[in-house]
C-alpha cells in the first residue's frame, strides 16, 4: 500500500465514523498534537499530528489528560468547536487530508470552513479556510516562499508531491510508538522538579555510603589498638616514657614518646572504644542509606511506565518519608486505583507487575494465590511479577522473565522465579523472602515488550 493509499483508506474510516455529526471535543494534547472527538463514532477520536519527523493522522480510543492551550488552537477552537462534519477527502492525490465543516453562528450564519491538514514531512501544517481564504493557519510562510501561507490569502495547494512511495511496517510502528510516548513524554516534563529532585538524591546518598564506608575503613584500622592495649597492660613494668615503640609477640606497638606507659594504654583502649562506636553507627548509618538508595532504585526502574496519579502518590510517599522535600502541588482527587498494580495479558494469561512498592505488595500477597508464581531480577532492582496460572507454559514464562528485564533496565541477566507459597514478608515494604526458587538466565527481550507495558490495565 502507497502512502497516498493509506491516507485514502484512512479518509474512508473518518467518514464512517464521523461524516454527519458534531465536533464536540477539541484538545491539544503537546506543541504538535490536536484530539478531535465527534458526537458519534464509538468512543473514536481523531489525532491530529503535525510533528516534524513523522506528522500523522490516525482514529484513535485512548484518552490523554493533558490539554496545552495555545493561540492557534484557541483561535481554531473558536471557529470549528460544535461546527458539522460535512466529511473527508484527499486534495490532488497529495499528502494533504481536508476536512470540511459547516459552522452555525449565533445569527445563524451557517460558515464553511475547510481544514487543511499537510502531512509533509519536514514541512507538516494544518490551514483553516473559509471560502478558500486562509483564516488560521499554524506555521505561516512568507510571500518570497514557494508555498505562502498568510491570512486573507487564497490557498493554493503546493506543488504535487505524489510518488509511489509504500506505507510500510516500520511508518506504521513509528506512529504507534509516537502515540504511545505521548503520555510519558508529558507526564516526564509536567514531574521535572520530581526527577531531579530524585536524582539528586540519590547522587546525594551514593556519596554518603561511599564516606561512610570509608570512615568504617578508618575505624576498623584502629580495631587492632585493644590488643595493642592488653599487651601493653601485661607489660608496663618494661616500657618507659620516652619509648617509640614495644615488642610483644613478634608485634611492634607503636607508641607516643611524650605519654608516659599508662598514659598510652588508656590512649588505646580510648581510640578503639571510639572506633569500635564509629563501626557500629556506621554500620547502621550504612544499612539505612542502602535501604533508601534501593527504595530510589526500585522507583527508577518503573517511573517511565507511572501515569498522573502514581506519580502524585509518590510525592506524597517521599513527603511522608521524609526522603526529599516537594512544594506543595496541586493534588487530584486520589483515585481508588492508584495503588493497585498493572497487567497485560500473552496467551489469555493474566502477568501482573508493580510500580513501587506498595504496589508490590498489594499484587504479591493480597491479589495472587499461592499456587501462582513469582518473579524478579536477580541481584538488582525491579518490581513483583506475578504469573496468574497454576502451571504457566515455557513461552509465559519466558515473556515474564523478558518483562522482569525489561522492567528492571537490564538487557540481560537472572531471574528468579518461585511459587508464591513459597515466599514470606519482611519488615521492609515490598521485600521478600523465599524458601525455595529456580533461576531463568535470560539474554534478549522482545522488541513488543514497551507496547505491552504501555498498554497495561489495573486489576
Amino acid at each position: 500500500m502507497t502512502i497516498i493509499e493509506n491516507l485514502e483508506q484512512l479518509s474512508k474510516q473518518i467518514n464512517l465514523l464521523f461524516k454527519g455529526s458534531f465536533l464536540n471535543k477539541m484538545q491539544q494534547i503537546s506543541n504538535y498534537d490536536f484530539l478531535f472527538g465527534f458526537s458519534k463514532g464509538k468512543d473514536k477520536s481523531l489525532l491530529i499530528s503535525i510533528n516534524v519527523p513523522t506528522p500523522f493522522i490516525k482514529v484513535i480510543s485512548e484518552t490523554y489528560i493533558q490539554n496545552e492551550n495555545s493561540i492557534f488552537f484557541q483561535h481554531l477552537k473558536a471557529r470549528l468547536m460544535n461546527a458539522s462534519f460535512r466529511g473527508s477527502n484527499i486534495l490532488n492525490s497529495d499528502n494533504i487530508l481536508v476536512l470540511d465543516f459547516i459552522k452555525t453562528t449565533d445569527t445563524y450564519d451557517k460558515i464553511n470552513y475547510n481544514l487543511m491538514i499537510e502531512l509533509f514531512k519536514s514541512n507538516a501544517n494544518m490551514i483553516l479556510l473559509s471560502d478558500n481564504k486562509i483564516v488560521e493557519a499554524f506555521r505561516y510562510k512568507g510571500i518570497d516562499t514557494n508555498h505562502p501561507i498568510l491570512n486573507n490569502l487564497i490557498y493554493e495547494a503546493p506543488k504535487n508531491t505524489y510518488t509511489q512511495k509504500e506505507f510500510t511496517s516500520e511508518d506504521k510502528n513509528k506512529i504507534e510508538k509516537y502515540c504511545l510516548n505521548i503520555n510519558s513524554k508529558y507526564l516526564k516534563e509536567k514531574y521535572t522538579p520530581l526527577l531531579s529532585l530524585l536524582k539528586r538524591k540519590k547522587k546525594s546518598l551514593t556519596k554518603k555510603l561511599e564516606n561512610l564506608s570509608e570512615e568504617k575503613e578508618v575505624a576498623k584500622q584502629h580495631e587492632c589498638f585493644q590488643i595493642y592495649g592488653d599487651y601493653l597492660k601485661m607489660n608496663l613494668s618494661n616500657v618507659h616514657k620516652g619509648d617509640k615503640s614495644f615488642f610483644a609477640d613478634g608485634i611492634e606497638i607503636p607508641l607516643k614518646e611524650i605519654y608516659s606507659p599508662t598514659q598510652n594504654m588508656q590512649y588505646f583502649y580510648k581510640i578503639y572504644k571510639k572506633s569500635k562506636l564509629t563501626i557500629d553507627a556506621t554500620d547502621k548509618y550504612m544499612e539505612q542509606t542502602k535501604n533508601e538508595l534501593s527504595y530510589l532504585e526500585n522507583i527508577f526502574s518503573t517511573i517511565d511506565f507511572y501515569d498522573d496519579q502514581e506519580f502524585q502518590e509518590l510525592i506524597v510517599e517521599l513527603t511522608n518519608n521524609k526522603l526529599i522535600k516537594m512544594p506543595k502541588i496541586k493534588q487530584n482527587k486520589k483515585k481508588t486505583t492508584a495503588s493497585k498494580p498493572s497487567y497485560v495479558m500473552f496467551n489469555n494469561i493474566k502477568i501482573g507487575f508493580g510500580k513501587n512498592n506498595s504496589q508490590n505488595n498489594e499484587l504479591t500477597f493480597n491479589l495472587a494465590n499461592k499456587s501462582d508464581s513469582f518473579l524478579h531480577i536477580s541481584k538488582a532492582h525491579g518490581p513483583h511479577i506475578i504469573i496468574f496460572d497454576d502451571n504457566p507454559s515455557d513461552e509465559v514464562i519466558q515473556f515474564a522473565c523478558e518483562m522482569a528485564l525489561y522492567l528492571a533496565k537490564v538487557p540481560d541477566g537472572d531471574v528468579i522465579f518461585a511459587k508464591v507459597m513459597y515466599l514470606k514478608k519482611t519488615p521492609t515494604l515490598g521485600q521478600v523472602r523465599m524458601n525455595k526458587y529456580e533461576t531463568y538466565h535470560m539474554n534478549k527481550i522482545r522488541p513488543e515488550m514497551r507496547d505491552y507495558i504501555l498498554k497495561a490495565k489495573r486489576f
